[in-house]
Protein backbone atom coordinates (compact mmCIF):
# COMPACT_ATOMS: atom_id res chain seq x y z
CA UNK A 1 0.00 0.00 0.00
CA UNK A 2 3.07 2.41 0.80
CA UNK A 3 4.20 2.45 -2.81
CA UNK A 4 1.00 2.84 -4.17
CA UNK A 5 0.48 5.85 -1.92
CA UNK A 6 3.58 7.17 -3.18
CA UNK A 7 3.19 6.42 -6.89
CA UNK A 8 -0.14 8.47 -6.15
CA UNK A 9 1.30 11.27 -4.80
CA UNK A 10 3.89 11.60 -6.77
CA UNK A 11 4.60 9.22 -9.85
CA UNK A 12 3.50 10.71 -14.02
CA UNK A 13 -0.33 12.11 -14.42
CA UNK A 14 -0.91 7.74 -16.10
CA UNK A 15 1.17 6.69 -13.13
CA UNK A 16 -1.01 8.66 -10.41
CA UNK A 17 -4.66 7.55 -12.21
CA UNK A 18 -3.66 3.87 -12.13
CA UNK A 19 -2.43 3.91 -8.53
CA UNK A 20 -6.05 5.46 -7.56
CA UNK A 21 -7.42 2.40 -9.48
CA UNK A 22 -5.20 0.22 -7.57
CA UNK A 23 -6.45 1.52 -4.33
CA UNK A 24 -10.23 1.90 -5.50
CA UNK A 25 -9.98 -1.99 -5.95
CA UNK A 26 -7.88 -2.56 -2.75
CA UNK A 27 -10.67 -0.68 -0.30
CA UNK A 28 -12.83 -3.05 -1.02
CA UNK A 29 -11.40 -5.08 1.58
CA UNK A 30 -11.68 -3.41 5.29
CA UNK A 31 -8.02 -4.28 6.19
CA UNK A 32 -6.98 -2.44 3.13
CA UNK A 33 -9.21 0.37 4.22
CA UNK A 34 -7.65 0.60 7.37
CA UNK A 35 -4.06 0.44 6.04
CA UNK A 36 -4.72 3.18 3.40
CA UNK A 37 -6.48 5.60 5.68
CA UNK A 38 -3.27 4.85 8.04
CA UNK A 39 -0.95 5.57 5.25
CA UNK A 40 -2.28 9.04 4.52
CA UNK A 41 -4.19 7.92 1.74
CA UNK A 42 -7.50 9.99 2.37
CA UNK A 43 -5.33 13.33 2.10
CA UNK A 44 -4.10 11.69 -1.19
CA UNK A 45 -7.16 11.06 -3.08
CA UNK A 46 -8.52 14.11 -1.63
CA UNK A 47 -5.65 16.10 -3.60
CA UNK A 48 -6.26 13.88 -6.68
CA UNK A 49 -9.80 14.86 -6.60
CA UNK A 50 -8.20 18.28 -7.22
CA UNK A 51 -5.83 18.39 -8.88
CA UNK A 52 -5.73 14.55 -11.23
CA UNK A 53 -6.82 14.11 -14.75
CA UNK A 54 -10.10 13.07 -15.42
CA UNK A 55 -8.85 8.94 -14.74
CA UNK A 56 -7.45 9.71 -11.54
CA UNK A 57 -10.67 11.96 -10.12
CA UNK A 58 -12.77 9.78 -11.17
CA UNK A 59 -10.75 6.69 -9.56
CA UNK A 60 -9.86 8.61 -6.52
CA UNK A 61 -13.54 9.37 -6.17
CA UNK A 62 -13.74 5.55 -6.53
CA UNK A 63 -11.66 4.59 -3.78
CA UNK A 64 -13.28 7.34 -1.38
CA UNK A 65 -16.69 5.57 -1.80
CA UNK A 66 -15.17 2.54 -0.18
CA UNK A 67 -13.00 4.39 2.11
CA UNK A 68 -16.58 6.08 3.15
CA UNK A 69 -18.05 3.52 4.22
CA UNK A 70 -16.38 3.38 7.49
CA UNK A 71 -17.66 6.14 10.22
CA UNK A 72 -13.91 7.53 10.55
CA UNK A 73 -12.69 8.15 7.21
CA UNK A 74 -15.90 9.91 7.02
CA UNK A 75 -15.14 12.51 8.97
CA UNK A 76 -11.67 12.73 7.49
CA UNK A 77 -12.67 13.33 3.99
CA UNK A 78 -14.67 15.74 4.54
CA UNK A 79 -12.38 17.76 6.97
CA UNK A 80 -9.61 16.97 4.07
CA UNK A 81 -11.87 18.88 1.73
CA UNK A 82 -12.90 15.52 -0.13
CA UNK A 83 -17.05 16.87 -0.02
CA UNK A 84 -16.68 19.88 -1.44
CA UNK A 85 -14.49 18.34 -4.52
CA UNK A 86 -17.11 15.68 -4.96
CA UNK A 87 -19.81 18.17 -5.02
CA UNK A 88 -18.28 19.57 -7.69
CA UNK A 89 -17.50 16.77 -9.45
CA UNK A 90 -20.91 15.96 -9.71
CA UNK A 91 -21.90 19.24 -11.23
CA UNK A 92 -18.95 20.03 -13.45
CA UNK A 93 -17.51 16.27 -14.05
CA UNK A 94 -17.71 13.77 -16.84
CA UNK A 95 -19.91 10.89 -17.13
CA UNK A 96 -17.61 8.40 -15.01
CA UNK A 97 -16.54 11.42 -12.33
CA UNK A 98 -20.08 12.19 -11.67
CA UNK A 99 -21.09 8.23 -10.80
CA UNK A 100 -18.12 7.91 -9.09
CA UNK A 101 -18.57 11.10 -6.89
CA UNK A 102 -21.99 10.82 -6.58
CA UNK A 103 -21.28 7.01 -4.58
CA UNK A 104 -18.89 9.01 -2.45
CA UNK A 105 -21.49 11.25 -1.86
CA UNK A 106 -24.22 8.79 -0.93
CA UNK A 107 -21.70 6.70 1.60
CA UNK A 108 -20.30 10.56 3.09
CA UNK A 109 -23.89 11.87 3.62
CA UNK A 110 -24.55 8.49 5.94
CA UNK A 111 -22.89 10.83 8.40
CA UNK A 112 -25.35 13.32 9.72
CA UNK A 113 -22.75 16.07 10.01
CA UNK A 114 -21.63 15.59 6.38
CA UNK A 115 -25.29 15.80 5.19
CA UNK A 116 -25.48 18.99 7.15
CA UNK A 117 -22.51 20.55 5.48
CA UNK A 118 -23.71 19.48 2.08
CA UNK A 119 -27.24 21.23 3.03
CA UNK A 120 -25.06 24.40 4.55
CA UNK A 121 -23.55 24.55 1.45
CA UNK A 122 -26.60 25.00 -0.44
CA UNK A 123 -25.95 21.52 -2.07
CA UNK A 124 -28.94 19.37 -0.62
CA UNK A 125 -30.55 19.66 -4.44
CA UNK A 126 -27.43 17.28 -5.65
CA UNK A 127 -28.52 14.71 -3.20
CA UNK A 128 -32.23 15.03 -4.27
CA UNK A 129 -30.96 15.19 -8.22
CA UNK A 130 -28.79 12.01 -7.01
CA UNK A 131 -31.66 10.53 -6.11
CA UNK A 132 -33.55 10.93 -10.17
CA UNK A 133 -32.93 8.29 -12.20
CA UNK A 134 -31.20 5.69 -9.84
CA UNK A 135 -32.67 2.52 -9.01
CA UNK A 136 -35.41 2.23 -6.56
CA UNK A 137 -33.67 1.09 -4.01
CA UNK A 138 -30.85 3.58 -4.10
CA UNK A 139 -34.02 6.77 -4.35
CA UNK A 140 -35.32 4.50 -1.17
CA UNK A 141 -31.77 4.74 0.77
CA UNK A 142 -31.41 8.80 -0.62
CA UNK A 143 -34.84 9.50 0.26
CA UNK A 144 -33.84 8.07 3.88
CA UNK A 145 -31.04 9.41 4.73
CA UNK A 146 -32.45 12.98 3.29
CA UNK A 147 -35.60 12.48 4.99
CA UNK A 148 -33.56 11.43 7.99
CA UNK A 149 -31.39 15.02 7.73
CA UNK A 150 -34.76 16.94 7.31
CA UNK A 151 -36.42 15.36 10.31
CA UNK A 152 -33.26 15.93 12.88
CA UNK A 153 -33.11 19.85 11.49
CA UNK A 154 -36.76 19.50 12.63
CA UNK A 155 -36.83 18.55 15.50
Amino acid sequence: VKRLLALAGKGSANAKANAAGVLWDLTINEKSRERVAQGGGVALLVELLENGNEEARARAAGALTNLAVDSTNQVAIAQAGGLELLLQLVERGNEQERATASNALWNLALNDDNTAAIAKKGKIGILLQLAEGKDTEKNARDAGVIGGWAEDQTG
